[in-house]
């Protein structure tokens, strides 16, 4: 798998989600959410340090979920 950043974004709905995340991208910062996506991507963007990047939900379930695509 290539490794892009990862960010997960907590909507504090389901501990499973980010616990399967985690397991897939270990190096994932896991953000509560603030506001809007916009705003977090844009604050988030400077931490970023890789020419692509996940941004992930745990509002979704990500089990069948093609990770070796790459962007």
């Amino acid at each position: 798998m290539p490794m892009f950043d990862c960010v997960i974004v907590d909507f504090k709905n389901n501990k499973n989600n980010i616990n399967y995340l985690l397991q897939k991208f270990p190096y994932a910062k896991v953000y509560p959410f603030v506001d809007s996506f916009h705003l977090m991507i844009r604050k988030l963007c400077k931490s970023i340090k890789t020419e692509y990047f996940w941004f992930l939900s745990s509002k979704i379930d990500y089990t069948n979920f093609n990770f070796d695509f790459i962007p």
